[in-house]
């Protein structure tokens, strides 16, 4: 009886894992600097995707990758997001920054779309000094 409630523990917990990555995508890419920038030890970078649809409207945050500490540039980042909150006909990008304590030390300053509008899920940044 034991072996037969571990069965359907694992079936239920593997149609679950499988539910889980249909509605999963991931947005990946690189950011590198566009000029020599000497990153202190606590430097932690930041991407986020989001949906910049909206006019006058601040961005919706829809994913969030996080290197802490940030290691040596290009780094490279992978953002996790549920697909069921991509609308078709929304504009996504993503944007990075460094960050020393609260201080932004880095910043993208130009938008990268992804995911809509013919954009793919793969993207290259470029920081400069904020």
């Amino acid at each position: 009886m034991k072996r037969y409630g571990f069965v359907i523990a694992l079936v239920a917990g593997l149609t679950a894992c499988a539910m889980h990555s249909h509605n999963h995508g991931v947005v990946s890419g690189s950011a590198d600097l566009a000029a020599f920038f000497e990153l202190p030890s606590d430097a932690v970078f930041e991407a986020t995707l989001e949906d910049v649809s909206q006019a006058d409207v601040a961005a919706t945050q829809v994913g969030r990758a996080r290197l802490q500490p940030a290691g040596a540039p290009p780094f490279r980042f992978a953002i996790d997001y549920d697909r069921n909150l991509i609308d078709a006909r929304h504009r996504y990008t993503v944007r990075a920054r460094v960050l020393s304590g609260e201080r932004v030390l880095l910043v993208s300053d130009t938008a990268y779309p992804v995911l809509t509008l013919g954009a793919g899920d793969k993207v290259h940044i470029l920081l400069k000094r904020s």
